[in-house]
């Protein structure tokens, strides 16, 4: 019989598999240790083994993850694919990839998830529960737990299981089989009792004192018994006991027993908080090999129950309640000067090696190796003081800040923000200002790239560049000292200020002073000689992209051509002869795509983005660059009349950044702005009034008065012309002409302050303010005139041509607009 595979579960198995083929989601709960993981481990491999129909299990040990993000990444490692970069659509992928297995029945296995179901997180792992159930059909969901929660909503589709303690009976029964040459005389009904029918308590006990070789325990049957007198198992109910009398306590006692010498590496390895292999292992506890420290550290501790394997990732974890254990009993040994040194050290390491390959054609395997290592890393930057005097450790962290600053915005989001922020001050303490600039380099990129508040973020970059220019001038405050590793030619750090400070002020929309930054940068990556260096390579695109809002086409193009030409000869390998298995090659194209758009070919510019998209889900982009696709293919597929498609297209944006609700606040704005454009080009134009709003709520916190704000005036002046509403389009026109200055100083060529004088002038008309009309007129020529002259140095031919188009149609327009205008005379209004 099927139950038989487990000792005294033949009630749960039945009632289980009496459920099974009705019920979606199964909460499978009781007491820490009674035996729930194994039992479900037990009954899906008869499942398995059946053949009943293809069964996929998915087990995530959710105690040793970091909330949903945690789980997320942990079921994108299960199903080996690579989580991307973004996590705000890691929900849909996930739905998306188990979905699309639907000859499959997947079992996906919450395992010790009573941590998540206690806290803050429990909602949101609930509507992720809920998420999967909802639109996977071909999935179940299994949660151990010692919490039952109730999952709203879908509730006919759930089972609870209470899985109790073993019977006496059953329990000895278990112990026989784990000791079946154990003699243990009278002792046997005091073991059982005080084993309280928990599955594991019973199975080290029988390891102790079935063990051979060097590791065997020297405990007798009788001595056994003793120990276990000492402390009470813990009961049915966690709250009638103290903390002595809970199983914990047990483990503990287990925990002292063992060698000094075993004791000190389990705490020394206790200090990760993550799964760690066998090379993690021998560099925590320093053991000349991986071998010797499997043979000497892990073998006798998974043996004695200590620590236990993944079958999939082939990592090592400490079982969960010892982690408990080790904090309390050997905190002295865990949380010493030694092991956090090599903590630190190890995952250093790590992660700026990552860093190194996110550059090159190992993005994809970077990007597994950090999701292995996510929860480690996180523990690096968030919970070790940065507050050392020891000089080694300060450049360990300048060591991370500087050259793993890519993974830390990539993928690690908040958990940056208090690293900069600590190191600052450290680095102002010990009065290394070329140490604090570089740091503060990095912190402005985070406040750039991730939060998208561009105002801090220049704060920052202008903070640095002051130090390095007066560096550059005065070379003697070099004596106050710098980390090693930032002792480069000062032109490679004012080259990285530079190309910063410009993709900075582009994206609040000041192109000029971008321009002016962008080739200071580039100057400098020339002068040393780079090529296929990451930073000349960011330049190449964001003087593209600057020179794309200029209308400088020609121009524009060239760069995006000669990084993408760059970019593709760094990636190309054998398996990639084209060079294109990278998200940076998406970004090229995504940046063609813009320059196509501007030159109104629509065919070429809705190619590009979708090739764009393309290549950066292939290669898991960061989330922020795919959803920046979606949106610019969204936009393009409204461009062609496709409205409909395009406002899909943005949920799925939508859906990405609101995982994220704190970061790429920039990006977030971008796609109100772009659904409002979508439902203007549909004449709805009270939706997009909400939209456009939605956006300037948003864009105000980053630069209330830059261009991007003043696209959305011109965008809601529009709006509220549809609904021939003159005076809430006069409101918004003037907000335009308020910021004209500034507008045309930062994007000179731009010609929507001209359109605004077009537009104002059929809103005065409309209330029969004719003088207006005529002062309208009158700058809206001046306009088209400095415009003629911004396109004739650019060489700009078609929009030249464009100009002189509108010059000789705008007085028609006046004409019409105002009555009794005497045709026969020049027109010119003062």
């Amino acid at each position: 019989m099927a139950a038989e595979r487990l000792i005294g579960r033949y009630r749960e198995w039945t009632f289980l598999s009496r459920n099974w083929n009705n019920k979606r989601l199964f909460q499978v709960h009781g007491i820490r240790s009674v035996g729930k993981s194994r039992f479900v481990e037990e009954f899906l491999k008869f499942k398995e083994d059946s053949k009943e129909c293809y069964v996929k299990v998915v087990p995530i040990k959710v105690r040793t993850v970091s909330g949903v993000r945690g789980i997320c990444l942990s079921l994108f490692s299960a199903l080996n694919l690579s989580a991307p970069e973004d996590d705000t659509i890691w929900t849909e992928t996930i739905c998306s990839t188990l979905a699309g297995r639907g000859d499959t029945d997947i079992i996906i296995v919450f395992d010790d998830a009573e941590n998540i179901l206690e806290r803050e997180s429990a909602e949101e792992f609930k509507q992720f529960c809920k998420h999967l159930i909802e639109n996977c059909r071909n999935v179940k969901i299994i949660i151990t737990s010692t919490t039952e929660v109730v999952f709203e909503d879908i509730e006919e589709q759930c089972m609870d299981l209470l899985i109790p303690p073993l019977s006496p009976t059953d329990s000895e029964a278990l112990l026989r089989r784990y000791a079946p040459s154990v003699d243990f005389g009278p002792h046997l009904k005091t073991i059982i009792e005080l084993c309280e029918g928990l599955p594991l308590a019973i199975a080290m006990v029988a390891s102790e004192l079935t063990g051979t070789g060097s590791d065997a325990s020297s405990l007798t049957v009788a001595e056994m018994s003793l120990a276990l007198q000492n402390c009470r198992l813990e009961a049915l109910s966690q709250f009638m006991y103290t903390r002595n009398e809970r199983l914990d306590a047990i483990y503990g006692t287990f925990l002292e027993r063992l060698p000094e010498s075993m004791r000190h590496k389990l705490a020394m390895i206790g200090y990760i908080p993550g799964t760690f292999t066998p090379s993690h292992v021998r560099e925590m506890i320093d053991d000349p090999t991986v071998e010797e420290a499997m043979e000497t550290t892990i073998t006798p501790l998974i043996r004695r129950h200590f620590l236990k394997q993944d079958d999939i990732t082939q990592r090592y974890d400490i079982q969960g309640i010892l982690r408990n254990c080790i904090d309390d009993l050997l905190e002295t040994v865990k949380n010493s000067p030694e092991a956090k040194e090599r903590f630190c050290f190890l995952f250093a390491r790590l992660m700026t090696k990552i860093g190194s390959m996110l550059t090159t054609s190992e993005y994809a395997d970077a990007l597994c190796q950090y999701n292995q290592e996510q929860q480690n890393f996180q523990k690096l930057l968030t919970n070790v003081e940065l507050v050392y005097s020891n000089e080694d450790m300060y450049c360990l962290y300048m060591e991370i800040a500087v050259n793993a600053s890519n993974v830390i915005q990539q993928f690690m989001g908040a958990d940056g923000f208090q690293f900069y922020q600590e190191l600052t001050v450290l680095s102002s303490k010990l009065n290394r200002k070329l140490d604090e600039a570089c740091v503060q380099l990095c912190y402005g990129g985070a406040l750039t790239n991730v939060k998208g508040i561009s105002k801090e973020g220049e704060a920052k970059y202008r903070l640095a560049i002051q130090y390095l220019e007066n560096y550059r001038d005065d070379p003697s405050l070099s004596l106050s000292g710098c980390y090693h590793g930032l002792r480069k030619d000062i032109r490679y750090h004012l080259a990285t200020s530079y190309q910063r400070m410009g993709w900075n002020l582009f994206i609040q929309g000041r192109t000029s002073e971008a321009i002016v930054y962008l080739e200071k940068a580039f100057e400098f990556e020339n002068e040393l000689k780079m090529y296929t260096d990451e930073l000349i390579l960011s330049t190449l695109m964001s003087l593209g992209i600057t020179h794309n809002l200029s209308e400088n086409m020609s121009v524009a193009l060239r760069y995006h051509e000669e990084a993408l030409r760059r970019r593709k000869q760094l990636y190309k390998t054998p398996e990639d002869p084209e060079g294109e298995r990278h998200p940076a090659i998406g970004s090229c194209y995504n940046n063609m795509g813009l320059t196509y758009r501007k030159m109104e070919r629509k065919d070429e510019t809705l190619y590009y983005f979708k090739k764009s998209l393309e290549v950066k889900q292939k290669t898991k982009a960061p989330q922020k660059s795919v959803a920046i696709s979606i949106i610019n293919v969204a936009s393009a597929l409204s461009e062609t009349g496709k409205h409909n498609e395009g406002m899909l297209m943005l949920r799925d944006a939508t859906a990405i950044l609101n995982k994220t609700p704190n970061i790429y606040q920039d990006t977030k704005a971008l796609v109100y702005a772009t659904e409002g454009q979508i439902m203007l080009r549909k004449k709805c134009y009270k939706e997009s009034i909400k939209l456009f709003k939605k956006s300037l709520s948003i864009r105000k916190h980053s630069g209330p008065n830059n261009f991007w704000s003043g696209e959305t005036y011109n965008d809601l002046a529009k709006a509220y012309i549809g609904l021939n509403d003159s005076r809430q389009a006069l409101y918004w026109l003037n907000k335009v002409f308020s910021l004209q200055e500034e507008l045309k100083s930062d994007a000179p060529t731009n010609s929507f302050v001209y359109d605004c004088y077009v537009r104002v002038m059929g809103v005065l008309a409309d209330i029969g303010n004719y003088d207006e009309v005529g002062y309208a007129f009158n700058i809206a020529l001046q306009e088209l005139q400095r415009l003629r002259v911004e396109f004739t140095a650019l060489g700009n031919a078609t929009k030249i041509a464009w100009v002189d188009s509108e010059s000789s149609s705008l007085p028609g327009v006046f004409t019409r607009l105002v009555p009794c205008t005497d045709q026969s005379q020049p027109l010119c209004v003062q």
